[in-house]
C-alpha cells in the first residue's frame, strides 16, 4: 500500500460531506521511538484560521482568512517533552498537496502505529534531532523501493504554552488519582456486597 492508497482508504473510512469538517480536531495516543528509547506520546490536533496579511498568522474570525493546521506532541509520562507542528495552508508541503484531507490523513499515518505490524495501515513514528526536533513517520508494509513517509518539523513552546502545557499534565494526573480512587470505591462495594451474600 502506497502512501495515495493509505490516504484514499482513510478518507472512504471517514467521508466527509460538504460543510462538515475533517476531523478538525483530535486527540490520540502512540508509541514513538526517541533515540533508542521509545515512549508514549500524546498528539493533540487543532485547526485554525489566520489572517492572509498577517505575518505571524494570529488568528481570526474574519473573511480573509486561510487554514492552519497545529500539532502538539507531548510525552505521556514526561511532562518536559513538548513539541508542536505548524503546517500553514498557503506555504506547508503537506498541507498545500493534501489540503482539507490533512487532518484525516495525519491522524491515520499516527494511529497506524498502534496496528499490528502485520497490518498493512502499521506505521512507526521517530522523534529525531538535537538541535532542530523532527517527526518522522513512516509506513511498513509498502511495495516498491521504499515506504511512504510523512517528515514534520517541530518547534519548542513558548513560555504560555508551556505553562499550559504543564497545568493540563497536573490536571490530568488528577482525574487518573480521581478515576482510580472511583474504580476502587466500586470494587470496595461489591467485594462488600458478596461477602454479605455469601454470609446469608
Amino acid at each position: 500500500m502506497d502512501f495515495v492508497s493509505f490516504a484514499a482508504a482513510a478518507l472512504r473510512s471517514s467521508a466527509v460531506l460538504p460543510g462538515e469538517s475533517f476531523d478538525s480536531y483530535w486527540i490520540t495516543n502512540a508509541p514513538v521511538q526517541f533515540g533508542l528509547k521509545g515512549v508514549k506520546c500524546t498528539f493533540r490536533f487543532e485547526t485554525a484560521f489566520a489572517d492572509a496579511d498577517d505575518e505571524a498568522s494570529t488568528l481570526v474570525n474574519g473573511d480573509n482568512r486561510h487554514t492552519v493546521y497545529i500539532l502538539w506532541v507531548s510525552s505521556c509520562e514526561d511532562p518536559s517533552l513538548l513539541y508542536s507542528c505548524r503546517m500553514d495552508s498557503k506555504i506547508d508541503k503537506v498541507a498545500l498537496r493534501y489540503g482539507q484531507r490533512t487532518p484525516s490523513i495525519l491522524k491515520s499515518m499516527i494511529e497506524g502505529a498502534n496496528m499490528p505490524s502485520d497490518d498493512p495501515r502499521f506505521t512507526m513514528i521517530n522523534l529525531i534531532g538535537e538541535q532542530e526536533m523532527g517527526l518522522f513517520i513512516r509506513l511498513c508494509i509498502t511495495p516498491g523501493d521504499g515506504p511512504s513517509a510523512l517528515r514534520l518539523a517541530l518547534r519548542t513552546p513558548s513560555a504560555a504554552e508551556w505553562k499550559s502545557h504543564l497545568l493540563m499534565f497536573i490536571q490530568n494526573l488528577q482525574n487518573d488519582l480521581w478515576k482510580e480512587r472511583w474504580q476502587r470505591e466500586l470494587l470496595e462495594k461489591d467485594a462488600l456486597s458478596m461477602k454479605s451474600q455469601i454470609a446469608q
